[in-house]
């Protein structure tokens, strides 16, 4: 299994559980030039951009922790980079971490780091 099926396979096991929890996706693998985002969801009025990290074991870390500042960065510019052509008033970044089978859902993922970020 190549590196993108790998991450193919972990943006599909969190589609299908965010939508398990009642959130409406609306694009998968956004690209701008300055990042990616995994995946663009709706949850009731606010627009969430997801990141998914996958990892099949925790021997190099876990998923969570292999989140650096940099790619957070490349994630918050990609999304601000999305709202400059579709207007939102609520919006938040969110990451779904995935250690084998077991799936932690982190809301808000900035909190704390804005000032590293820019946002």
């Amino acid at each position: 299994m190549s590196k993108r099926d790998v991450g193919a396979f972990g943006e599909s096991k969190a589609v299908f559980y965010l939508e398990s929890h009642g959130i409406e996706i609306i694009q998968r693998n956004y690209f701008a030039k300055v990042g990616e985002i995994d995946i663009i969801a709706k949850e009731g009025d606010t627009l969430l951009f997801v990141e998914v990290k996958y990892r099949k074991s925790i021997t190099f870390g876990t998923a969570l922790e292999s989140v650096t500042k940099t790619k957070m960065k490349r994630i918050y510019l990609a999304g601000m980079t999305y709202l400059e052509n579709h207007r939102y008033e609520n919006y938040r970044f969110d990451l779904i971490a995935i250690d084998s089978e077991k799936i932690e859902w982190v809301k808000n993922m900035f909190e704390g780091y804005e000032e590293t970020i820019g946002g």
